[in-house]
């Protein structure tokens, strides 16, 4: 402050001012550097009220921003896992399906050679030939040159 009064009465003097109009120049010219400094002062708080306020915007959208981010990564995970559910039902019923298919398949298989079993054996009662429990021939015709032989028993 010293110093501004320094420059400001050489100023003054410069200009010719002497006496009361020295001293009025230099009050006014030190109030006015008193209220420009106070503007600036109030511009630099203003300023930095507005980067406080700015920031914290910014700190705002970015805790947002995350917060958007890791419910999207929730619905994604979400998704993948009833993606995967619905993939693991859709494979168990094709193999169930497939099972079923199979076990018609095999239920066919069965009544077809229980025909021709039938059948086969009606064949064979028809040509007099015997059947015992399904397999082999109780009694040769004169065409079979084997002969029934008795085993013994091992003990």
């Amino acid at each position: 402050m010293a110093a501004e009064f320094q420059k400001w009465m050489k100023i003054a003097s410069e200009l010719g001012y002497e006496g009361t109009e020295l001293r009025s120049f230099v009050k006014e010219k030190q109030e006015e550097c008193k209220a420009e400094k106070l503007r600036q002062e109030e511009l630099e708080k203003e300023q930095r009220l507005a980067e406080r306020e700015r920031e914290e915007k910014k700190r705002v959208e970015d805790i947002a921003r995350e917060e958007r981010k890791r419910v999207e990564d929730i619905a994604r995970e979400e998704k993948k896992q009833a993606l995967e559910r619905e993939d693991r039902l859709r494979a168990s019923e094709r193999e169930a399906s497939l099972k079923q298919l199979e076990i018609e398949n095999m239920k066919e298989i069965k009544l077809k050679e229980l025909e021709i079993r039938a059948a086969h054996d009606k064949h064979q009662a028809e040509r007099g030939e015997f059947v015992q429990n399904g397999v082999g021939r109780e009694h040769a015709d004169t065409s079979d040159h084997t002969k029934n032989v008795k085993m013994p028993v091992f003990r």
